[in-house]
């Protein structure tokens, strides 16, 4: 088979590629030579042949990954900047990014800057997350890969789920071909025995499945990839392009800018836009009131507060609204009008939890309420209905007016009208 582990720097040398890949993955000539330019690190094949002919190498495209920490009292913002052959639009898109574990909670500021949302603890932690983000973007420029994002793919991939000592998985497609592969990440502490096994469930599920030489994504120098999938071919290729990538066991030291909390990252791209820094959400302090309203949630850098009625629901009333809606949500309801329900139920919960701390509210009165003891479920939409009423009227009366009562009023508001429309 022909290597890639130095990718082809010639119109020759695609070419020869391209062959190569038109008879291992059976497509035809045209795609093969669009694949292997992009293998060579350029857009496409006339990309290459421009950039080729004129005596050019590759065009780099910087990218900016920043990070935010906070630590008892200090803080600061880390951005590394990287450099890849492929502009980052066209490596990741915006609705990708949660379904790559290491780019998850980023979010794609400008056409050049990927920006974490929420702050982490530590300096060295944001620095390694920033790391561990620009291998995930190398990895994806080294084989074409892209995550699994449809729900009909993962319910074709569910399967998988049944592979013996599977761990740290994550599901990549080839959009050229549409061949999947599942990338299972287990610890090395795995024995010959459950690795028997899991040959075994490979073979009898008409798979293939190769350990590559190569560190990995999840914890590189811990743990072991294997890239399992239908596609004998795609499996080829790929082992030979993470083959080129660089291993990354040990710490890298930090290369990338430091600066204060406060000041925010402007890329190149954004400030060429004519933009100004996105303001990050920050949280309230604690103990303020607004519009009779108070913060409760546990107050992190770049996400905006959770809020609740800064008057306490009597706990008596917790005790009779929290069977009402458990029933309510144990009961035989259309889709929507449940998932209105268990909104309700669950911001009650956390409520409540907020209002009475500690040894305010006994273990016995906090199983009496929204997730306790099992409550039969309520039968027949007229019941469910006067129980629904019950439940808005006891909130509206016993919580002052305010904006998150209001937004839980809506809810059972919609479950109503579902219910009705059901009916």
């Amino acid at each position: 088979m022909y290597s890639v582990a130095v990718p082809p720097s010639s119109v020759d040398g695609i070419k020869r590629l391209a062959k190569t890949l038109k008879r291992e993955r059976s497509i035809p000539h045209h795609q093969a030579l669009e694949e292997a330019a992009r293998i060579a690190g350029f857009e496409n094949l006339r990309h290459a042949q421009r950039q080729l002919e004129s005596g050019s190498s590759p065009s780099l495209y910087p990218v900016f990954l920043t990070a935010y920490w906070r630590e008892k009292g200090r803080g600061g913002r880390e951005t590394l900047r990287i450099e890849l052959p492929t502009p980052l639009p066209q490596i990741v898109r915006r609705n990708q990014l949660n379904a790559v574990r290491q780019l998850a909670g980023f979010r794609l500021d400008a056409d050049d800057h990927l920006e974490r949302k929420l702050d982490v603890e530590r300096q060295d932690a944001a620095q390694h997350c920033l790391h561990d983000a620009a291998d995930a973007l190398r990895f994806m420029v080294a084989t074409g890969l892209v995550p699994v994002t449809t729900q009909a793919m993962y319910r074709k991939l569910r399967f998988l789920q049944g592979m013996p000592g599977h761990d740290h998985p994550s599901e990549w497609l080839d959009e050229v071909s549409g061949s999947w592969l599942y990338m299972d990440e287990p610890y090395k502490h795995h024995g010959p025995e459950l690795l028997d096994r899991r040959r075994i469930w490979v073979r009898d599920s008409n798979l293939f499945v190769v350990a590559p030489e190569w560190e990995g994504l999840y914890a590189p120098g811990r743990s072991v990839p294997y890239l399992v999938s239908a596609d004998s071919a795609l499996l080829a290729r790929v082992t030979r392009q993470v083959a080129t990538l660089s291993a990354g066991t040990s710490p890298l030291p930090w290369a990338g800018e430091s600066d204060r909390y406060g000041t925010g990252f402007l890329s190149p791209a954004r400030k060429a836009a004519s933009l100004k820094v996105r303001r990050r959400p920050m949280p309230a302090w604690r103990g303020e009131v607004r519009h009779g309203a108070t913060p409760y949630s546990r107050p992190i850098g770049g996400a905006p507060s959770r809020w609740r009625p800064a008057v306490a629901m009597p706990i008596e009333m917790h005790l009779k609204v929290g069977p009402l809606l458990h029933g309510l949500c144990n009961s035989k309801l259309p889709k929507r009008v449940h998932d209105a329900l268990s909104a309700v139920r669950c911001e009650l919960d956390n409520w409540v939890m907020a209002e009475y701390p500690g040894d305010a509210m006994s273990q016995e009165q906090f199983l009496g309420m929204y997730y306790g003891e099992y409550v039969g479920p309520i039968d027949g939409v007229a019941a469910q209905l006067r129980t629904i009423s019950e439940v808005h009227d006891l909130l509206r009366r016993k919580y002052a007016d305010c904006p998150p009562l209001k937004s839980l009023l809506k809810h059972l508001e919609r479950a109503r009208i579902g219910l009705e429309k059901s009916g």
